[in-house]
């Protein structure tokens, strides 16, 4: 896998859905709301596994297991920020959708820094 690839984290193509289909450009009687949901759920599971092989793949390589948990960290602050943004600005809750995107990518985020110690413990001999 190229550098490159990293830089985008998988997880921000059912986001994007999720934000499309709350902001009404893919269209709500194209599917209904829950056969969506477990499309995004799917989606989702299958990119954090796709995430989690990933970022066991670019342990070795050293910097690019912390360009692809940077990116994910800043994926999640942008999900985060937003969801901040519908409370407060909006005064809106925000879709159910929003905080399942939100779980996914904190776990991507857990689970890529947890890869990248370990690795970084092993190259160092420190630790079990």
């Amino acid at each position: 896998m190229g550098f490159i690839s990293s830089l985008i984290p998988l997880n921000a193509f059912p986001i994007a859905l999720i934000f499309l289909r709350v902001e009404g450009i893919i269209p709500k009687d194209a599917i209904t709301s829950y056969n969506f949901a477990v499309l995004i759920g799917g989606l989702l599971m299958f990119t954090l596994s796709i995430e989690m092989i990933k970022s066991a793949m670019f342990a070795p390589s050293g910097s690019s297991a912390w360009v692809d948990f940077v990116m994910s960290f800043l994926l999640l602050i942008a999900i985060f920020g937003y969801i901040i943004y519908i409370i407060t600005k909006l005064n809106q809750t925000p879709p159910t959708l929003y905080w399942l995107a939100l779980e996914a990518q904190m776990l991507d985020v857990m689970v890529g820094f947890y890869i990248a110690i370990t690795n970084a413990r092993r190259d160092f001999h420190t630790g079990s």
